[in-house]
């Protein structure tokens, strides 16, 4: 089983890794600018279920279930402690425990069916180091007609995302399940496909602690969260003006860039914009 030491270097958070600010890329849906309004005016940062994520690989790890003596005593422990958490007496969660032990092909199938069902319960939110990347200006934002929003990873609940590795096979979960971080760690792998994205997760658990302020599906941020908005090359300028509107009437004051091809290379390069007076 990975010790927490392993799962830190695999994962860790934007300080221990040295990055000051984390981006997220957005497209401007027309039909539906409340999207961006609940970001720049209400300072709510909304976590999605994997299921609406892009790839439909995400958390579907590979279980792993005792086969030895020993790993068969933690597993009764691990079930007994279920039970009492269910408010089970003694006395039946011992009965419980025993009953499961029994059919070991029903007790998996319940788990592995239990433990899915509470990962696609989880909300996450996707971030990336890069506000250069020409393939997410391409992907998240509209073929370059969205925008990137700037971050400030130092502060909650940005300095509590997660890096996401990167490798060839699903991760796997080792019954019984550690009581701690670890146990996110099927969240938190992903293809080697998609390392392009160099990718930060935030995880809102609807079971988690409220050390951070939440509403709904989202977190709340502070009124310093958003340091910089960037344009995308292509984005209309009625876009600009909708979303400079939503951020004067919100709790921010980021600075506001806009996007030019680089007339040398395949890049972009930034421009500070000035408000419209």
């Amino acid at each position: 089983m990975l010790s927490q030491i392993d799962f830190s270097k695999d994962h860790p958070f934007p300080h221990q890794a040295g990055v000051k600010h984390l981006y997220k890329f957005f497209k401007y849906n027309e039909d539906h600018p409340e999207y961006l309004a609940t970001l720049f005016c209400e300072a709510k940062l909304y976590h999605s279920l994997p299921i609406s994520l892009n790839d439909p690989f995400e958390c579907r790890p590979h279980f792993k279930y005792p086969t030895k003596c020993g790993d068969a005593y933690k597993m009764r422990k691990y079930l007994n402690r279920l039970g009492k958490e269910q408010g089970l007496s003694t006395k039946k969660a011992k009965q419980m425990v025993s009953i499961n032990m029994s059919r070991p092909e029903k007790l998996q199938s319940g788990l592995t069916e239990s433990v899915l069902k509470a990962y696609n319960e989880i909300r996450i939110c996707c971030f990336t180091k890069s506000n250069r990347n020409l393939l997410l200006w391409s992907h998240y934002a509209n073929s370059h007609q969205g925008i990137c929003v700037q971050f400030d990873a130092s502060q909650l609940p940005l300095s509590a995302t997660f890096k996401v590795k990167y490798q060839k096979e699903y991760p796997t979960i080792d019954f019984p399940q550690p009581k701690d971080i670890r146990a996110l760690r099927p969240l938190l792998i992903k293809s080697r496909i998609w390392d392009y994205e160099e990718e930060y997760r935030s995880i809102l658990d609807p079971e988690g602690s409220p050390i951070m302020r939440r509403s709904g599906a989202s977190y709340l941020l502070r009124n310093d969260a958003i340091q910089a908005v960037y344009f995308g090359v292509n984005t209309p300028d009625q876009h600009q003006e909708n979303i400079k509107n939503m951020i004067d009437n919100g709790p921010f004051s980021p600075k506001l860039w806009c996007s030019k091809l680089n007339k040398d290379e395949f890049s972009v390069d930034f421009h500070p914009l000035h408000k419209s007076v």
